[in-house]
């Protein structure tokens, strides 16, 4: 039997969970990114600001996965103002702050600064992999609308058994999961969260979000 997924109606807390995620990216940047992780020596001489630096990085962390599993819970519409609009943003953010950061002098004007500036390098990996989520999202609706609860089920636990051994106890798939920080552990987070509704009828839709949820944080948080 197919299972028949409709787009699930906007909801304030989700839509307020969205936003808090924003703010725990911010707070992620600006703890280990400029500063770094703390060293033996901090931790020694300044034990209580360092645990918080920890603390701050490990509750922050799951912030672009829960981003991600928002994405999925209500459905992405891959359609051609979905496009234009996410890529003006992140090129209008990228290219905005190359130009100011050239003309004030705090980077110097090279390739490197534009083929950041145009998403072409390394930086801002989350552009690329949630735009290639977004490319992809047609074909995960199509068989999330189109296979039975139970295949669905089976094709998650390999996903993330697979993604579990050989990402977490070992490097064998480092090069294409990334630490999760990779299109292909969006599709999984994505396709959880498409699968939550399912699970089962006579649960509330927060029930299911929450138990959601919590499986993409706890598994990373056991990662990190």
């Amino acid at each position: 039997m197919d299972i028949k997924l409709q787009k699930a109606p906007r909801q304030m807390n989700v839509e307020l969970l969205r936003v808090v995620c924003m703010m725990m990216v911010l707070a992620l940047h600006a703890n280990f990114y400029p500063f770094g992780m703390p060293n033996k020596q901090e931790c020694f001489h300044a034990a209580l600001p360092s645990f918080t630096r920890c603390w701050i990085e490990m509750m922050t962390i799951v912030a672009v996965d829960v981003f991600v599993m928002i994405s999925g819970w209500f459905g992405l519409n891959a359609r051609r103002r979905s496009y234009t609009s996410f890529i003006f943003t992140a090129l209008f953010f990228s290219i905005g702050s190359a130009v100011f950061f050239a003309a004030t002098g705090y980077v110097t004007f090279d390739k490197g600064l534009v083929l950041d500036a145009l998403q072409l390098s390394k930086c801002l990996w989350f552009v690329k992999a949630y735009l290639m989520l977004l490319i992809l999202s047609p074909i995960l609706n199509a068989f999330v609308a189109h296979t039975d609860r139970r295949t669905f089920a089976t094709t998650l636990i390999g996903f993330f058994v697979f993604q579990t051994v050989f990402n977490f106890f070992g490097d064998g798939g480092q090069q294409f999961f990334s630490d999760g920080y990779s299109p292909l552990s969006f599709i999984g987070l994505y396709l959880l969260a498409r699968y939550a509704p399912t699970c089962s009828s006579t649960l509330p839709a927060a029930r299911s979000w929450a138990r959601c949820s919590f499986s993409a944080t706890a598994g990373t948080s056991c990662h990190f």
